[in-house]
């Protein structure tokens, strides 16, 4: 049976409604936009209409608006127009080497203005820094799942990378409990090394916890880490979602939330704090439900606000403004400056 949970960092919520419909179908053909007045307005300015989704004859709502996907939205965003922030993609990813601008403008087009990539290896380090503007902003850190490709002297090479650039953040960085049993004891090495790395230099982390919640809670209780972060793909407990908030983290919240088998997290988001969670796409990975089988990108961040906006049953622009303001406030992100190039 769960224990309760405090509502001091939850709010008091009504449960997820079995079968809260996600409507909307991919970006290959009709996508759902965020849902307020100004993309309507951009949209009809534009000479198109909003359209409804098959088979729903209802009215147009704030919470329910079809636009094409080949309108040709305005990419600078509008006073009154949210803006999201993508927490968590990795765009430096061979995936996007095709088309990556066309990837941007897609995003910017759904109203995602900003992205935070982090990093893999130190492979991908490089290519990151070629990426990093004002508006895409980079981590570094190494993967736990890829012990296999860290050498020896990668802590010092991390090193060096961070005292030639400041990141928002180290990531993505953590424990992982899917990966192999012989490199756990790497995993929790290079972990506490970066956690150090982060406390001495006052960096919030991006952290990657799968299976092993318990285990690094215990490691940031331990080394009282105070600067926060995000639990990226958070799939913990309510007990344990409580405990990241204590320590000033928030919950990165993506398309796993639109899977009506996520029941548990599903849950848990209904009764979330607007201070308490962030959104990201992981792209090019975990599409959400209405993307499935197909390359993850930020633009589909869309059917994740609708997701949570239905769970919490708050209009989706209200859901947008509270996680771009927690992710400026927990990544400090207006503090990013533009690179120098490599060490």
């Amino acid at each position: 049976e769960e224990k309760p949970v405090s509502l001091a960092l939850l709010k008091v919520g009504r449960p997820p409604s079995q079968g809260v419909p996600l409507r909307g179908t991919n970006l290959c053909g009709v996508r759902k936009c965020c849902a307020f007045a100004s993309v309507k307005r951009r949209t009809l300015q534009a000479g198109l209409r909003p359209a409804p989704a098959r088979g729903d004859d209802r009215p147009w709502t704030p919470h329910s608006f079809w636009v094409l996907n080949r309108a040709k939205e305005s990419t600078t965003p509008q006073q009154d127009a949210p803006i999201m922030i993508d927490t968590h993609c990795h765009l430096d990813h061979h995936a996007f080497d095709s088309d990556r601008e066309a990837v941007l403008q897609r995003s910017r087009a759904a109203g995602i203005h900003e992205w935070v990539i982090p990093a893999i290896t130190l492979a991908s380090f490089a290519n990151m820094l070629r990426l990093h503007s004002t508006t895409i902003h980079i981590a570094w850190g190494l993967h736990p799942l890829f012990c296999a490709q860290h050498p020896a002297n990668a802590l010092d090479q991390v090193q060096a990378w961070l005292s030639h650039h400041r990141p928002v953040a180290m990531g993505e960085i953590g424990l992982d409990g899917f990966a192999p049993r012989d490199s756990q004891e790497r995993q929790t090495e290079l972990f506490a090394a970066q956690l150090a790395m982060a406390q001495s230099l006052r960096l919030p982390l991006l952290l990657h916890v799968r299976k092993c919640h318990e285990e690094v809670l215990g490691m940031l209780r331990k080394n009282r880490f105070a600067w926060g972060g995000v639990v990226h793909a958070f799939s913990g407990s309510a007990q344990q979602a409580e405990r990241y908030l204590q320590m000033g983290f928030c919950l990165g919240i993506g398309g796993v939330v639109t899977r009506t088998t996520a029941t548990r997290l599903r849950h848990l988001v209904s009764r979330l704090a607007a201070a308490a969670f962030v959104l990201e796409s992981d792209a090019p990975d975990l599409p959400p439900a209405a993307c499935n089988g197909q390359r993850n990108e930020p633009a589909f961040m869309v059917h994740t606000v609708d997701a949570i906006a239905a769970l919490q049953q708050r209009p989706p622009e209200e859901i947008i403004h509270d996680c771009t303001r927690n992710a400026r406030r927990i990544l400090s992100l207006t503090a990013s400056h533009p690179p120098s190039g490599e060490p």
